[in-house]
């Protein structure tokens, strides 16, 4: 028997990128935000209590969306992995983990970073361009391409002495 072949549904097109995202935008913000459905976000050495078994069991790890943990049942090694957050009370909640407090900036300590910066970098240039005018004489090259060498060393110099010459100013608008 032969094979009557069906007609081809007509393909609607695809939703570019920024029609997609557009739609994505508004159902999250039609759907409010996951702290207001679920306000206890888990945390690791959070106690819970799996409400199917009534076992009070440790979160050991939390997924990046905050819906799914690993679980432990304290004093064994039983582990439980991608339980659903829906399924679990929080017991007793360990408070988040504070930010470290950033260090308080130094001007003059920076000053000193820099300094030491400098002469690294100029002593190294000395020492690789020596040695280059070194080679260049025994190639015997003219005269005039060890002295641009020897000019290009001096604009280095110049150049960090400007800096060097801005960086108070510098420093005083990151303080």
């Amino acid at each position: 028997m032969p094979r009557i072949k069906q007609p081809k549904k007509p393909v609607e097109p695809a939703a570019s990128v920024e029609e997609r995202l557009a739609a994505a935008l508004s159902a999250k913000s039609d759907g409010g935000s996951d702290e207001q459905t679920n306000p206890a976000l888990p945390n690791v050495g959070d106690q819970v209590i799996l409400r199917s078994s009534g076992t009070t069991y440790l979160v050991t790890a939390a997924s990046s969306n905050g819906r799914e943990v690993n679980l432990s049942l304290p004093g064994t090694n039983l582990e439980r992995y991608r339980v659903s957050v829906d399924d679990l009370e929080f017991l007793g909640q360990q408070p988040a983990p504070s930010k470290p407090a950033e260090p308080e900036w130094d001007p003059e300590e920076g000053e000193a970073h820099v300094e030491k910066a400098r002469r690294s970098s100029l002593e190294q240039m000395d020492a690789e361009l020596s040695e280059l005018t070194r080679y260049l004489k025994t190639e015997g090259t003219p005269h005039s391409v060890s002295n641009k060498v020897n000019k290009l060393g001096d604009e280095i110099r110049a150049q960090w002495q400007e800096f060097l010459d801005r960086l108070p100013d510098l420093l005083k608008e990151r303080s």
